[in-house]
C-alpha cells in the first residue's frame, strides 16, 4: 500500500501530539505546536458517555498505534469537542467506546461496555460523526485495502461510501454530518433529520427482526449485511449471524423493509413534521433512496393592489405585500417546479410578471422574482360646440396637454394609474373668445378607461330677476361641469321660498344659503328665482348670457 504523508510527518505528529485525555499533552510535547478546533457526534441515538480517541491511520484503514488525541467524553446529546493538533495526517481513524443510547424503536437504554464504533475524520474536515455508517464505511475500506494493497486510504474509502451509496441513497457525507436525536430534531438542518431518520430506521428494523436480540448485536448485523451493498440478510451470500448466537439475519430482509422502518420512526418521532423536508423512497431497482425536501419562493415587488394569488400545481400562495414569499411544503429534489400569477391584484389593478418561475429543484428555491406593476388607462371624451378653424388646449393633471381642433372625441396622451386621480381642465381658450367649459372632469380611475369627460363649447343662457335681485358667477373657471352663482335680492326684498330651480336635460341644482350650485347636463340650463316684497312683489325677468360666467 502507499501513503499519501510523508512518514516523517506521521513520526512528528506522534511525538507532538501523544496526549491523555481530553486532547491535553504528556511532558516534552513543543508548546508551540498549531492546534485546530474539532467536534464530533457519536450516535445510534446519541452515544451519552462514549470515550472517544484519535488514531494515525495503519497501512489496513485501522488505528496505528496509540492515540494521537483524546479521550474526549460525549455529552447527554453525544457531542463533543476539543483540539488537535493541526500537523496531523489525514484520515484520522475515530473510535468511540462504551457509553449508552436509548433504543428508538423501544425507548430501552441499550449500554454498550466496551463495545465501538468507528469512523474517520477526513482532510480538511473538522466535524466527524461516529455511527453505524461509518463503521460500514471503515470496515468496506479495510476490505478493499485487504483486496487491494496498493489501493489508497482515500480511494477505498471512496469505494466503501459507493457501497453504501447502493444500499442508501443519501446526499450527505456521513463521516462528517453530525446526526440529531429523533425526538429533538427541529433545530438542526436536513441532512442531519436525513441522518438521524436513517438510525432511527435501523433501529426500526432491528426489533422487527429480532425483537428479543441485543439491538446493538442486531444493529451490527444489519451493516455486515449492507457492506457488500445490498440489505437481504446475507454477506457476499453467506448469511449473518446476530452476535454470537447461531440466528442469522432473516434472508427475507429488504430495502422495502428499512424503508417502511424509516417512516414509522419518523412517524412515531415527537415531531413527525420536524421531518418533512426529509424524502424516504425506493427507486425503480429496489434501491432506497434517502434525500433533502427543498422549500420553493422568491421576492415580490412593485405590490400595492390586493388579492394577488401565486399558483405551483396544486398549491395556492395569497400574497398580501411586496417582500419574500415561500409556498408551503416541501418539494422533492429534481422535481420540476412553474410558479405562476393564478389571480392579478387590484384596487389599484396591477399586472404581475413572474421572472424565473420555471426550473429543477436543485436546493432550496430563492430566486423567484414576481414583479408587480399598476394598470394604466386613459382619460378622454368628447368636445362639442367648438367654432369651425377654433381650437383650445385641454390638460389634465396640470401636465398632460392636449389640443383639439375640432369636435368629436379625444384622449390624452399620457395614460393615468389606477385609482390614481385625473382632473381635465382648459389650459387655452380658443382665440375667438368662445367660452368652453369642463363636464366630468375630476375623479379617479376605476379599473376601466374614462371616455365621458365633456368639453362644452355651446353658449348657454340663464333667466334671473333684474328688476328685484340677480344671478351672478362666483368664479371664473367652470369646475368639473359645475358652476356657483350668488343670489342677491334688491333692498327690501327676499327671495320667494323654494322658487329657485333649473331646468334643462341633465341639469340638476343645489341650493346652500344664497349660494345655489349648478351641474351642468347636456343641452343649455335654465336658473330661475323669484323675490317678493313683503308682503307682495312684481317680478320682471330677463336674459343672463351664461358665457359671462367666463369659462376657462
Amino acid at each position: 500500500m502507499r501513503w499519501l504523508t510523508p512518514v516523517a510527518l506521521l513520526l512528528a505528529s506522534l511525538g507532538l501530539a501523544g496526549c491523555g485525555g481530553g486532547g491535553g499533552g504528556g511532558g516534552g510535547g513543543d508548546p508551540t505546536v498549531s492546534t485546530t478546533a474539532i467536534d464530533g457526534a457519536v450516535s445510534k441515538g446519541p452515544v451519552v458517555g462514549a470515550e472517544v480517541r484519535l488514531y494515525l491511520a495503519g497501512e489496513d484503514g485501522g488505528p496505528s498505534g496509540d492515540p494521537v488525541a483524546g479521550p474526549f467524553t460525549t455529552g447527554p446529546d453525544g457531542t463533543w469537542d476539543d483540539e488537535i493538533p493541526e500537523e496531523l495526517p489525514r484520515p484520522l481513524v475515530v473510535i468511540a467506546t462504551g457509553g449508552s443510547y436509548t433504543d428508538e424503536a423501544t425507548g430501552d437504554t441499550v449500554v454498550l461496555g466496551s463495545r465501538s464504533l468507528r469512523s474517520y475524520l477526513p482532510a480538511d474536515a473538522d466535524t466527524v460523526a461516529v455511527t453505524p455508517l461509518t463503521e460500514l464505511l471503515v470496515r468496506v475500506t479495510q476490505e478493499q485495502i485487504a483486496d487491494n494493497p496498493d489501493t489508497t486510504i482515500e480511494n477505498a474509502l471512496d469505494t466503501a461510501k459507493n457501497t453504501l451509496t447502493q444500499v442508501l441513497a443519501i446526499s450527505f457525507d456521513p463521516l462528517t454530518t453530525k446526526p440529531l436525536d429523533i425526538n429533538n430534531a427541529g433545530d438542526g438542518d436536513r441532512d442531519q433529520r436525513a441522518y438521524t431518520a436513517i438510525l432511527a430506521g435501523l433501529s426500526v428494523l432491528a426489533n422487527n427482526l429480532a425483537p428479543t436480540a441485543d439491538p446493538f448485536e442486531v444493529m451490527q448485523a444489519l451493516i455486515e449485511d449492507m457492506s457488500d451493498g445490498t440489505l437481504d440478510g446475507q454477506k457476499a451470500g453467506a448469511p449473518v449471524p446476530v452476535g454470537e448466537s447461531e440466528d442469522p439475519l432473516p434472508t427475507t430482509t429488504t430495502t422495502s423493509d428499512l424503508l417502511n422502518a424509516i417512516n414509522t420512526a419518523i412517524v412515531e418521532a415527537d415531531d413527525s413534521s420536524a421531518f418533512d423536508d426529509v424524502a424516504v423512497s425506493e427507486d425503480g431497482e429496489g434501491n432506497l433512496v434517502i434525500s433533502p425536501r427543498y422549500t420553493l419562493g422568491g421576492t415580490v415587488s412593485g405590490l400595492l393592489g390586493s388579492g394577488l394569488v401565486l399558483q405551483e400545481g396544486d398549491l395556492e400562495l395569497p400574497i398580501e405585500s411586496s417582500g419574500s414569499f415561500t409556498f408551503s411544503g416541501f418539494f422533492d429534489a429534481v422535481a420540476s417546479y412553474s410558479v405562476t400569477v393564478l389571480t392579478q391584484p387590484t384596487s389599484p389593478m396591477q399586472t404581475c410578471l413572474v421572472t424565473d418561475g420555471d426550473g429543477t429543484i436543485t436546493g432550496d428555491v430563492t430566486n423567484i422574482g414576481v414583479t408587480c406593476e399598476t394598470d394604466t388607462f386613459t382619460v378622454g371624451g368628447t368636445v362639442s360646440g367648438l367654432d369651425a378653424e377654433e381650437s383650445l388646449i385641454l390638460q389634465n393633471n396640470d401636465t398632460d396637454s392636449l389640443q383639439v381642433t375640432n369636435n368629436g372625441g379625444f384622449v390624452f396622451d399620457t395614460p393615468v394609474q389606477d385609482q390614481a386621480p385625473y382632473n381635465v381642465t382648459i389650459l387655452t381658450q380658443p382665440e375667438s373668445g368662445q367660452i368652453c367649459g369642463v363636464i366630468n372632469g375630476i375623479g379617479n380611475i376605476d379599473a376601466a378607461a374614462v371616455d365621458d369627460v365633456v368639453v362644452s363649447c355651446d353658449l348657454i343662457t340663464v333667466s334671473m330677476d333684474v328688476i328685484n335681485g340677480s344671478l351672478s358667477s362666483q368664479g371664473s373657471q367652470v369646475t368639473d361641469g359645475t358652476l356657483v352663482l350668488l343670489i342677491q335680492p334688491e333692498p327690501g326684498y327676499v327671495l320667494v321660498e323654494g322658487s329657485v330651480g333649473v331646468s334643462g336635460e341633465g341639469c340638476s341644482g343645489e341650493l346652500d344659503g344664497n349660494l345655489y350650485t349648478v351641474t351642468l347636463g347636456s343641452e343649455a340650463c335654465t336658473v330661475t328665482a323669484d323675490f317678493e316684497e313683503a308682503p307682495l312683489g312684481s317680478a320682471f325677468w330677463g336674459t343672463f348670457n351664461w358665457g359671462e360666467a367666463n369659462w376657462q
